[in-house]
């Protein structure tokens, strides 16, 4: 594979993720986060934190499972780095939507 082809991949992932995202935190979501954690959630979105850890979450993802993934090509080793992927960036995501 090749850089063009991850480049691609990244950036058809990127509106991809906001709409699955969107449609997670905005509607289905919604109201299990404010019945349940409206303690621990900022008023207001830090929006650089927020895109910073979207940007990063996609690139980690594919940089570090979907590429070795695929040149492996093992499922197990894809879903096994992606889940290392998902823990590092978690941090990225409470430090957006959480009160410090």
């Amino acid at each position: 594979m090749t850089t063009y082809f991850y480049l691609k991949l990244y950036l058809l992932t990127i509106p991809l993720f906001f709409a699955i995202d969107l449609l997670w935190l905005g509607v289905l979501a919604k109201n299990f986060y404010q019945n349940n954690l409206s303690h621990l959630l900022s008023p207001a979105v830090n929006w650089p934190a927020a895109l910073l850890f979207y940007f990063m979450y996609i690139a980690g993802i594919i940089l570090f499972a979907v590429k070795p993934g695929l040149d492996a090509e093992s499922l197990n080793d894809l879903r096994d780095r992606e889940e290392r992927v998902s823990v590092r960036n978690l941090a990225f995501q409470r430090w957006s939507t959480m009160n410090s």
